[in-house]
């Protein structure tokens, strides 16, 4: 579905035709269920007024959402998601990694998130950190923020991971944070 929806993104093509040619080769028993799946998505994912609107008239991250919520029809293990979620307005981009933490723990979904953002990471399980191909750090958020090593790398770090490292550097927190609320509660709480 997604590689028909990108391919179609100039032509006029909606979600709803896109997705009845990507679910055109199945079952009729599994096409409705497929129906029923999206039925669900596409209120999760607030795209119900996009679904009939041809494609060139719908924003990028509105085709993102799109995409992301098709991609969970079929209820997959594992999600690889490279580079898409850049895409996304703020709004969009906390909407959708609710909704992908409530299905990768209901679900199990294990979700694989390629980017260069790193603000996108602070909620991730494990990240692992590439240089020229060759991974140069893997851990948790916890090990992976725990210094400034990935800003000697040239990256910059998230805000809230900035925060928590200075504010250590005046014994304000005694740990890095991955949370604003978390911080808050903690200086304020």
């Amino acid at each position: 579905m997604n590689a028909y929806f990108e391919e179609n993104a100039t032509q006029s093509v909606t979600w709803r035709e896109g997705s009845a040619v990507a679910m055109s080769t199945r079952g009729k028993r599994y096409i409705r269920h497929l129906w029923e799946e999206q039925e669900k998505r596409r209120w999760k994912f607030k795209i119900d007024d996009i679904l009939d609107m041809p494609a060139e008239k719908i924003n990028d991250s509105e085709k993102e959402k799109v995409m992301i919520a098709s991609s969970l029809i079929f209820n997959p293990k594992i999600l690889l998601l490279d580079e898409s979620i850049h895409k996304l307005t703020p709004n969009d981009k906390k909407l959708v990694f609710k909704i992908l933490d409530e299905y990768k723990r209901q679900e199990k979904l294990t979700i694989i998130l390629i980017t260069h953002d790193l603000e996108d990471t602070l909620k991730a399980d494990r990240i692992i950190v590439l240089d020229k191909g060759n991974i140069v750090l893997d851990g948790t958020c916890e090990e992976i923020y725990k210094d400034d090593t990935l800003e000697k790398m040239g990256f910059n770090l998230p805000f809230i991971v900035k925060l928590s490292h200075n504010l250590m550097l005046y014994d304000v927190l005694d740990k890095v944070y991955f949370d604003d609320v978390e911080v808050m509660k903690k200086l304020w709480g």
